[in-house]
């Protein structure tokens, strides 16, 4: 069994800047997180998206549920 750590193969550099909307109480519970672990928001977002799209990469899909 293999393992790997992390998504990036090599050390990529930033190309773009996307925005995105988010309700205030969102932004609030991010940055929440952020004074309590130091972690800043952009950095919980990106991880969040790997993680997401090292799933889509796993399994051939994405499943978002909403309430």
């Amino acid at each position: 069994m293999e393992t790997i750590n992390g998504y990036e193969i090599r050390k990529e550099t930033m190309q773009d800047i996307i925005y995105v909307r988010m309700k205030k109480s969102m932004i609030n519970q991010l940055k929440n997180v952020r004074s309590k672990t130091g972690i800043p928001v952009s950095e919980i977002i990106r991880e969040s998206v790997k993680q997401t799209l090292h799933e889509i990469d796993e399994t051939g899909s994405l499943n978002i549920k909403i309430n």
